[in-house]
């Protein structure tokens, strides 16, 4: 298949508890979203949400049958980590960066940045997502 899928991604830490979640859209449209609370990695709060839910938006394009992929962040590690502008300095980061090179090899993505709460409504619903995965 060589449309682009849009997946927006975003992670939570509230009350001890990290969420992740994600959302796919089509044509300006939400076709999928998921949800869940991470248990791995809890000390790195909210970056462990943001890792945990790129990887599983990633899982479900190659699921899926997609090969490219518009992966919109709102956290800048989730793209500098794997492009190497920033060093994965521990054992969730460097899971992350290697887990993300290694998909790579059979599915183009292609990071953008957003700016956090600042209207997208896409984004604004992954974010909501992953609060409410924390409760």
């Amino acid at each position: 298949m060589n449309k682009v899928l849009n997946i927006f991604v975003d992670g939570s830490f509230m009350n001890g508890a990290v969420g992740a979640a994600f959302v796919v859209v089509d044509n300006g449209k939400v076709i999928h979203e998921e949800k869940w609370t991470v248990e791995k990695y809890k000390e790195l709060r909210n970056v462990t949400g943001e890792m945990s839910a790129a990887m599983k938006a990633v899982k479900y394009a190659k699921e899926n049958g997609y090969k490219y992929i518009r992966l919109y962040y709102d956290y800048a590690g989730i793209e500098n980590w794997v492009t190497g502008v920033w060093k994965a300095k521990n054992n969730a980061t460097k899971q992350y960066k290697d887990w993300m090179l290694k998909q790579m090899k059979n599915v183009y993505i292609k990071f953008v940045k957003v700016g956090a709460h600042s209207g997208n409504k896409f984004n604004d619903r992954a974010d909501e997502l992953a609060k409410e995965a924390t409760k």
